[in-house]
């Protein structure tokens, strides 16, 4: 994937991390920023033209005890969100507010555990939450590096959030592919389930992939 942004044979890419672990690409010719992330048998890549981003991916654990995570990592109004939720919705929220704040972390570099109440956010829906569109509220201050935030309803049982920066005024034009281990890939549907932005602005190029793991 990486590769064929970047011109070059897949074997030719080279990287090194910040400082807390954030991979980035060396010598590349085209500014280009990405990050990864998987959970069960799916892997994610996303990859911008040089603007700084995160993704979060993550398979929707029914046995987790989300509001005791919920207590212990997220705002005190996100857990009272969380608790108003119908028990067939609760989980899927608490994974799409985890999903966010994973992403907010890792498209600055910064550390996840120590930073994933430093943001808080606030999810409207048309209806149930779980299907309809929806609007993305960031709830806390932020700084100059304010993102854009969306909700991607790419897979069955998985939540997929992607956050970059800074919060440009404009819509990015998301693209999804599937990529085999051929080497083959297909476009996939991109549902968008929630963002920040609104329907009427201007395109401009923000591109996404996932692969399956062997």
């Amino acid at each position: 994937m990486l590769a064929r942004y970047a011109g070059v044979e897949p074997g030719n890419l080279r990287f090194a991390v910040g400082q807390h672990g954030k991979p980035y690409l060396l010598g590349a010719r085209r500014a280009l920023d990405f990050n990864l992330s998987h959970s069960g048998e799916w892997l994610a890549c996303v990859v911008t033209a040089g603007i700084p981003v995160g993704v979060d991916l993550e398979a929707c654990e029914p046995t987790r005890r989300v509001m005791t995570l919920a207590r212990r990592f997220f705002r005190e109004e996100e857990v009272a969100a969380l608790a108003d939720c119908c028990d067939a919705s609760k989980r899927d929220r608490f994974y799409d507010f985890w999903t966010l704040k994973e992403a907010a972390v890792k498209a600055r570099g910064s550390m996840l555990v120590s930073g994933l109440d430093s943001r808080g956010f606030a999810l409207a829906f048309d209806s149930d939450g779980v299907s309809a569109w929806g609007h993305i509220a960031v709830t806390t201050p932020d700084n100059a590096t304010a993102a854009q935030y969306c909700l991607l309803d790419l897979l069955s049982g998985y939540r997929l959030a992607i956050c970059w920066l800074p919060a440009l005024p404009l819509q990015p034009r998301l693209q999804a592919f599937e990529l085999f281990e051929s080497g083959d890939s297909r476009t996939c549907d991109l549902p968008l389930r929630a963002s920040t932005w609104r329907a009427s602005s201007i395109m401009t190029p923000t591109t996404t992939g996932k692969c399956r793991l062997s």
